[in-house]
């Protein structure tokens, strides 16, 4: 990103792209300024060309892969945009904030078939869950939590037990929202599955994450559902 303040930088990065539309830098340089001047329409635009650049061979070792605290940034803007617009009651607000976030929905839904990391699950959990897209938030939560848990070793690393067990009770109270007897098995079979994966990973029961003692607070509560 230039070392210029945004307001300056983006006529120069506007007018370079006028000049030339194929240097990925110049796009790269745009996504960050327009984050930073809350232009998330074309914050959107550069995210997906900087992709359509990927696809392209010559290209792709080139250009890096589109940040996790990018996407947080753009998602967490583009939901508080919508919100203003909707306490403000400006239909026309509305409207346009509305068309930013159907764009940002199918930026997600192609970095979602590109990018095989559990944050980009977390943040569409997080962008449907403010949507009150409930349905869609738990399959969200769901592969989230299968990612996690494919990273080798995870069991006995301190942080990765918190993100997958984080995922897992957000999952449970999902389950626990509806209520199902279906709901409730699968709650168990989760958590016990879970208890017993993290438990097996280690010799001395007095090195085992504090987070297994808070899973199976959990469950007892789950089991005693009728």
């Amino acid at each position: 990103m230039p070392k210029q303040k945004p307001a300056k930088a983006y006529p120069a990065l506007a007018e370079a792209l006028k000049q030339n539309r194929n240097t990925w830098p110049v796009w790269w340089s745009k996504l960050f300024v327009c984050l930073d001047l809350l232009k998330y329409d074309e914050a959107i635009q550069a995210c997906n060309q900087l992709m359509d650049f990927r696809m392209r061979k010559n290209m792709a070792a080139n250009i890096p892969l589109l940040e996790e605290r990018c996407i947080r940034g753009l998602v967490g803007g583009t939901l508080r945009i919508l919100n203003d617009a909707k306490a403000s009651g400006d239909a026309a607000a509305i409207e346009s904030a509305t068309r930013t976030i159907d764009r940002l929905s199918n930026l997600l839904q192609r970095l979602s078939s590109s990018i095989s990391e559990p944050w980009i699950w977390q943040v569409f959990a997080f962008f449907h869950e403010n949507l009150n897209r409930s349905a869609l938030v738990l399959d969200d939560l769901l592969k989230e939590f299968r990612l996690l848990q494919t990273t080798k070793g995870w069991e006995t690393d301190a942080e990765h037990v918190k993100r997958v067990v984080n995922a897992a009770l957000q999952i449970n109270a999902i389950y626990q929202q509806e209520g199902s007897k279906e709901s409730e098995a699968k709650a168990r079979l989760m958590i016990n599955r879970l208890i017993k994966r993290i438990k097996s990973s280690y010799m001395d029961t007095a090195s085992i994450p504090n987070e297994v003692a808070l899973l199976e607070e959990k469950l007892e509560g789950v089991s005693t559902v009728e």
